[in-house]
């Protein structure tokens, strides 16, 4: 199975120059790199360039498209080469298990199975899980990752069927692309893993979280864990994702949990943690969301 790596940069010179450092140790033998640097400043492009031509294909883009629109031109780009599987890579994973590649591949071979993902581990918890596999709840609009902050145990040591694989790291079957389409480009940051986890789901294929193969991720690199940035895309392709894949029976159980559970807890923790920035953030997401004309 020949497998396309697709990594995104974003002002993220030093995680991606770590990332690729761990990649050139795999010991998985029909693989390629290409870096798409989503218009980063201080010449990146370039330096990686300097340091990596040689391993990785490298496009410079001249401005930010975003993560989905980015990483869907380095997908097109691993279809073009021939790749039978694209695995998106987030930059901040800077370390990787030599063999993490051949057991996802191993387990993507399966007929029936469209996308794979492995056991991720805090980068700087080395022994505590970020994703375990994962699971998508509509009635409360949450994805949720199995185990995250637990420390790692057997219970995280079998393979399992998910109906949410993290974009952080995913091994996606050529077919699914030929079926499904790439990543949704409503989605400027957030959720857009998750909408194309429910569209793979949709056209029959299924998802399993492989944790033999093992990756240590720098979690929220890019936006800050927590900040109102973050809060607001988090917030706004929530509601976004909602819209588009909820029936008027799940939307009207979806609004009822969120404006009588979510959005008190919200302001109460925002109160108590003094964080009204983000509070703001949040709210002019849920307006931003429901507002937004899904194309």
């Amino acid at each position: 199975m020949k497998i396309g790596i697709v990594v995104l940069n974003w002002n993220g010179l030093a995680d991606t120059r770590e990332c690729l450092e761990s990649l050139k140790q795999i010991n998985y033998d029909d693989f390629f790199v290409t870096v798409i640097d989503n218009g980063s400043d201080n010449y990146e492009a370039q330096k990686i360039k300097d340091d990596y031509g040689k391993f990785a294909e490298i496009i410079s883009l001249p401005d930010n498209l975003g993560y989905a629109k980015g990483n869907n031109l380095g997908i097109q780009q691993a279809l073009k080469q021939g790749a039978d599987a694209v695995l998106l890579l987030n930059n901040d994973v800077t370390t990787v298990e030599k063999d993490f590649l051949g057991h996802l591949a191993k387990k993507l071979m399966v007929s029936g199975i469209g996308i794979v993902g492995p056991k991720i581990l805090y980068y700087h918890k080395k022994d505590r899980v970020w994703f375990g596999g994962g699971d998508f709840h509509w009635w409360t609009g949450l994805v949720f990752h199995r185990g995250e902050g637990e420390l790692d145990n057997p219970k995280y040591g079998n393979e399992k069927k998910a109906t949410f694989i993290t974009g952080c790291s995913m091994l996606v079957k050529r077919e699914v692309f030929e079926k499904v389409g790439i990543l949704d480009e409503e989605y400027p940051l957030y959720w857009e893993d998750a909408d194309f986890c429910y569209r793979t789901i949709e056209k029959g294929f299924d998802l399993w979280y492989v944790p033999q193969s093992k990756i240590w991720h720098k979690v929220s690199q890019s936006v800050g864990e927590g900040s109102p940035k973050r809060t607001y895309f988090a917030t706004r392709s929530r509601f976004i994702f909602m819209k588009k894949h909820l029936s008027k029976f799940q939307w009207i159980i979806f609004s009822i949990i969120f404006t009588f559970y979510k959005i008190p807890i919200k302001i109460f923790r925002s109160i108590i943690n003094g964080n009204i920035t983000n509070l703001n953030s949040f709210f002019k997401g849920i307006i931003d969301g429901l507002k937004y004309k899904i194309h």
